[in-house]
């Protein structure tokens, strides 16, 4: 028969593997779950920088071409 000390240091050793095995793979999936995030944030920084500047540029062009026309208008009275 099993001694019992032998059953217990078997089975204590079986779940501090499981333990261990369990948290490589917790820690894996968390390290995917932040290279994911971050790269999700980066383009959603990087498309709100390109939307920003798109629209003041737009901005910019319309007032140039209005002061461009006030001009043109008061060199014509």
């Amino acid at each position: 028969m099993f001694n019992t000390k032998t059953v217990l240091a078997i089975a204590l050793t079986s779940a501090l593997s499981f333990t261990a095995s369990a948290n490589e793979t917790l820690a894996l999936d968390f390290d995917d779950l932040h290279a994911s995030i971050n790269a999700e944030l980066t383009q959603g920084m990087e498309d709100m920088q390109k939307a920003a500047t798109a629209s003041t540029n737009l901005e910019l062009k319309t007032e140039t071409k209005q002061e461009v026309e006030t001009v043109q208008l008061s060199l014509a009275d």
